[in-house]
């Protein structure tokens, strides 16, 4: 038996019976976003089976074995399929659900900006399969901000941005309830915050390959901002 996913269908993975020639697919597992989940199961839409809750991260493992036999009764493969469709609880009692990165050791991503006198290379990690669509920039009126733009074809738009604050200045602007990104880095010692502001407004149409790419950059933004580094730059 292997798990198989899908390029158009990540989120999902077919459980495959293979024996010589013979193959089947004798279960499937699906992750859902767990609001999504209930707000489908409240519809009373066909649903797999809840499996496992992850109430952190927001996600439902859910189940969905064979609705027809796979093999011709009476064979060896349909007796082995039936001997997996006999223990299912056993077998689905051992899941785990754990959150892994998909992010590459290393970053991909990074550009130099200037608070004052001081120049800081800022870098970080996106998913491999996002980087030859996305660049990182400085604004150019501004040395201490940068965006992440996104750039498919003709298709362009901002996704997020990097902005370094002295620490006062950014400390300052809050107490003034001024609109901010959000601090993701603060350095007393050198004196900065580093802060990230996302995407306000979808730039594409939803529904398209670009908005889709843009949408698996914004589901991986909590552990692309945990591979930011703050180097001084000569």
């Amino acid at each position: 038996m292997s798990l198989i996913t899908f390029p158009e269908d990540t989120a999902a993975a077919n459980i495959l019976f293979t024996k010589g020639d013979q193959d089947g697919n004798i279960g499937r597992l699906v992750i859902y976003d767990a609001a999504e989940y209930d707000a489908m199961k409240n519809e009373n839409l066909p649903l797999e089976t809840e499996m496992l809750r992850d109430e952190e991260n927001g996600v439902v493992l859910a189940y969905n074995g064979p609705q027809d036999s796979v093999f011709e009764p009476g064979t060896e493969e349909a007796n082995l399929a039936q001997q997996y469709q006999n223990a299912p609880q056993d077998i689905l009692g051992s899941l785990k659900l754990e959150k892994i990165s998909g992010l590459p050791a290393e970053p991909n991503m990074d550009t130099v900006l200037q608070l004052g006198e001081q120049r800081y290379a800022i870098s970080f990690s996106v998913p491999d399969n996002l980087v030859e669509y996305l660049s990182f920039e400085p604004y150019s009126e501004y040395d201490n901000a940068a965006t992440i733009q996104f750039e498919k074809g003709d298709k362009v738009g901002n996704i997020g941005s990097i902005v370094l604050y002295t620490t006062s200045e950014y400390d300052d602007l809050k107490t003034q309830e001024v609109p901010l990104e959000t601090e993701v880095l603060r350095d007393e010692e050198n004196g900065y915050v580093l802060a990230y502001g996302g995407m306000q407004d979808s730039v594409f149409e939803p529904g398209t390959e670009e908005a889709n790419l843009v949408l698996q950059y914004h589901n991986a933004v909590a552990d692309v901002l945990k591979t930011i580094k703050v180097e001084k730059s000569a």
